[in-house]
């Protein structure tokens, strides 16, 4: 049982003003014997609600209680201030008797319950409306959590549909870059739409790239090399880079240059070469 959530559920702020039906007294005093947390907050509710009466409970001044009996049409008397009674000759008038009210202390008494009451029932709607405040905010993070995982995975599929089709195209051709002694065990494939010359790039086994420095590929066109883009290495190995466009290649070639790519290759930093077959 979470002592901490029964407590803020409001049922000992009922249990202390009696307003707990059999059940629930009886579940509250077992409890109280067995969770001292719970026996506490009982005994400071209670303290609490004291005090409360207390700070209400200061006697009003005269003035205030003319103008409150005056509202009430009741007038009352001090017994050290009652007028002496007038004797009056007719026999067809009664003595006047003086209406004394004895609950005017009833009604402070009263007021202080119903403020208690209100006391009570401000606290036990403070402390659900913050529970209530607690799971908005919880279930507003799991919303934001799965918002940003579907578009997560919006995305994903986008761009794996993207590559199905460019790999179902029946004009692509796929060229295979096998690693040079700089990099043996690199390996990259490049995917060439010759009617369209759209190239494409995926990589594998690269190493991060410098901070200065970029992998670039280069087409082999008429003998020379031609620049086809840079790229790094997290773009390529987790799918298709988009390259430069290119046309009438033979060959392609990765190098690795300065960050932005060179005008010429670098040939002592080639990694990857193949053949277009």
């Amino acid at each position: 049982m979470d002592v901490r959530e029964y407590i803020e559920s409001g049922i000992l702020e009922q249990f202390v003003l009696g307003h707990t039906n059999p059940e629930e007294t009886a579940l509250v005093l077992k409890l109280s014997d067995s969770h001292p947390q719970i026996k506490t907050e009982i005994e400071a509710i209670e303290i609490g609600l004291f005090k409360y009466a207390e700070t209400f409970a200061q006697k009003p001044s005269d003035s205030a209680k003319d103008k409150l009996f005056a509202k009430l049409d009741i007038m009352e008397l001090e017994p050290e201030k009652l007028p002496t009674p007038k004797r009056v000759s007719s026999s067809n008038h009664s003595p006047i008797r003086s209406r004394t009210l004895p609950f005017y202390n009833y009604f402070i008494a009263a007021s202080i319950v119903l403020l208690g009451i209100s006391l009570v029932g401000n606290i036990w709607l403070y402390q659900n409306w913050k529970n209530a405040k607690n799971q908005i905010a919880s279930l507003n993070i799991q919303n934001t959590f799965l918002t940003d995982n579907n578009v997560s995975q919006e995305a994903k599929y986008t761009a794996l549909e993207k590559k199905v089709t460019i790999l179902q195209n029946p004009q692509i051709r796929s060229v295979k870059l096998a690693g040079l002694p700089l990099l043996p065990k690199a390996l990259a494939t490049v995917y060439w739409n010759d009617s369209e010359k759209e190239v494409y790039l995926i990589a594998a086994n690269l190493p991060e790239n410098l901070q200065n420095e970029q992998y670039q590929l280069w087409a082999i066109v008429d003998g020379k090399p031609v620049d086809a883009g840079v790229f790094d290495t997290q773009e390529a190995q987790k799918g298709l880079v988009k390259m430069k466009n290119i046309g009438n290649a033979t060959a392609f070639a990765v190098t690795i240059e300065k960050k932005g790519g060179s005008i010429n290759p670098s040939l002592e930093k080639m990694i990857l070469m193949g053949a277009v077959i």
